[in-house]
């Protein structure tokens, strides 16, 4: 058997490869699948919030605090 890798898990692990620690966002059914592949990145953490502009407020606030990029979305 080949070894295979699914488009949501490549997707968290380039977040990684790029250095990003912290996701933040507002989930929706489209975010699903990324949300389901998180359990297999216990490096990453999802900081979730109830609405887009507070998710936008938050991932600046903690990029402004600790220097570093977080992913919005």
């Amino acid at each position: 058997m080949k070894n295979r890798i699914t488009g949501r898990s490549a997707f968290l692990a380039l977040l990684k490869d790029e250095g990003i620690t912290h996701l933040f966002g507002n989930p929706g059914t489209t975010e699903l699948p990324i949300m389901h592949a998180l359990k297999d990145h216990p490096d990453l953490t999802y900081v979730m919030a109830m609405q887009e502009s507070l998710v936008v407020a938050i991932a600046d606030g903690y990029s402004r605090a600790v220097r570093a990029i977080g992913a919005d979305g």
